[in-house]
């Protein structure tokens, strides 16, 4: 499967760049194209339209029928991740909910048509700690159900969910094939690509990571792929096919599971302690201290 991951440029969010990516994807061969955390896109500004009220209670909002035209209209399945400025009891001011839904304009047999992920941690609103999690939130949208595309597995995670290995995990228990992270940018490259290798060795499968640039000192995005042993896999360039450089920004990163080199790899470091250590649990003994907690 050949997936598409946009490095997107947010020093040039306009629609006429949006537009230039776009076209460019639709007349490329890869199966999916991903954006990162909070993408721009040309309608975000339903977003921030309290009539409809926030997308998280609201299956039909007008954001998610932009999204589906979008991908109608290049002929590929689309992750597309955004934001929402919230309104919550006892909070002064609206605070950001982010999430990322799948589209497919074309599924075939099982495939899944559309899907939505709701970023857990590190978020101002977090569906985890809603009281009606478990009604409005698992049943209505299970946002941990593996998207199908092409007999493949697909999980989604947003940001700091990758740090945690729960949330890789409730898809690697169901036999995922990828995970994918959008992350927002502005990241340690070796944190982020220790935790994204490890992901994908946790859970046998492939793990791939995009990202968005906010201009700084230095570039701070990048893209990620690595396979089920960890490796770190090699890509293409959609806007430049000629070159082997990674995380040039507002590059298009295609990563193809079927077909891939090895590249080089990070040196390990060397073991130490973490100094932020809550609890320690010894080896074998975790039922016995499972067995004298309340829940």
């Amino acid at each position: 499967m050949k997936i598409g991951l946009w490095l997107q440029d947010h020093r040039n969010d306009t629609e006429k760049r949006f537009n230039e990516v776009m076209d460019i994807v639709s007349k490329s061969d890869v199966d999916l194209i991903v954006f990162p955390e909070a993408a721009y896109t040309p309608f975000n500004n339903l977003l921030k339209d309290d009539a409809e009220g926030c997308v998280i209670y609201n299956s039909q909002h007008k954001w998610f029928d932009e999204v589906d035209k979008l991908s109608q209209k290049i002929g590929k399945p689309i992750i597309l991740s955004a934001w929402q400025p919230v309104l919550i009891e006892d909070v002064d001011r609206p605070v950001d909910f982010y999430f990322s839904y799948y589209t497919n304009p074309n599924p075939i047999e099982s495939d899944t048509v559309n899907q939505v992920y709701f970023k857990n941690t590190m978020t101002g609103l977090s569906p985890l700690g809603m009281e009606d999690y478990d009604k409005a939130i698992f049943i209505n949208w299970n946002p941990f159900r593996p998207i199908v595309l092409n007999g493949k597995k697909i999980g989604m995670t947003i940001c700091y969910d990758c740090n945690h290995p729960i949330f890789s995990a409730l898809y690697g228990v169901q036999g995922v094939d990828i995970i994918i992270n959008m992350t927002g940018g502005n990241v340690d490259y070796h944190k982020w690509y220790r935790y994204n290798q490890v992901r994908a060795m946790e859970n046998e499968c492939f793990s791939l990571v995009t990202m968005g640039y906010v201009e700084d000192k230095t570039v701070n995005s990048y893209v990620y792929g690595f396979d089920p042993d960890g490796v770190h896999m090699s890509f293409a360039n959609l806007m430049d096919p000629s070159t082997d450089k990674l995380n040039l920004v507002d590059s298009v990163y295609v990563y193809d599971t079927e077909n891939y080199e090895e590249l080089s790899d990070l040196k390990p470091s060397e073991p130490s302690e973490n100094k932020y250590q809550d609890l320690l649990v010894e080896v074998g003994n975790v039922s016995a201290l499972l067995s004298k907690a309340n829940k």
